[in-house]
């Protein structure tokens, strides 16, 4: 940590873990404004959805939709789609100061890089956090209009929050 006075006042470089929130926060901002986000979401969602409520089984009868079969039936393709939606937005993420002729500015903050690469890994699987979320109100809502089957976080948490978001994780920081 460096630290400058000038005329009587003090300052210092912000440390590693304030540092990553402030680009998370910030780059979750970007994230937000993308209008691709408001286009691939939608889709993600109806696709997930879509696949949850119309399955049929044997003699083409409708499957009943169960908190498990949704948890496992969805992970496939949310790991598909987000991982390809957050190799588009990491990689805008990572090039966005530079393009944006703002790059020797935001290299001369005091911010070091791994946390500015941490922050922009995070902000990239909060977006992919907020799609699982999505998917899961949609599948609760799937439950509820069948009426058949109570509603049960447990196979979300342990299929999704357990697997798919470290994946995002390492996805994006890969």
């Amino acid at each position: 940590r460096t630290t400058g006075t000038i005329r009587g006042m003090t300052s210092s470089a912000p440390g590693f873990l304030k540092s990553a929130w402030t680009v998370a926060r910030a780059e979750t901002r970007e994230l937000l404004s993308q209008p691709g986000i408001y286009l691939f979401v939608p889709i993600i969602l109806l696709q997930v959805i879509g696949d949850t409520f119309f399955r049929v089984g044997p003699f083409e009868t409708q499957l009943l939709a169960t908190p498990g079969t949704i948890a496992v039936g969805a992970f496939n393709t949310l790991t598909l789609c987000v991982c390809l939606l957050l190799l588009f937005y990491t990689v805008e993420s990572m090039e966005r100061e530079r393009k944006s002729g703002l790059g020797s500015i935001f290299l001369s903050t005091p911010v070091r890089t791994g946390a500015s690469l941490l922050g922009k890994a995070l902000a990239n699987s909060l977006l992919a956090a907020g799609i699982l979320l999505a998917a899961l109100l949609g599948g609760l809502i799937v439950i509820l209009i069948q009426g058949k089957v109570a509603f049960d976080l447990r196979p979300f948490a342990i299929v999704w929050i357990l697997l798919l978001i470290p994946t995002f994780l390492v996805w994006t920081t890969f």
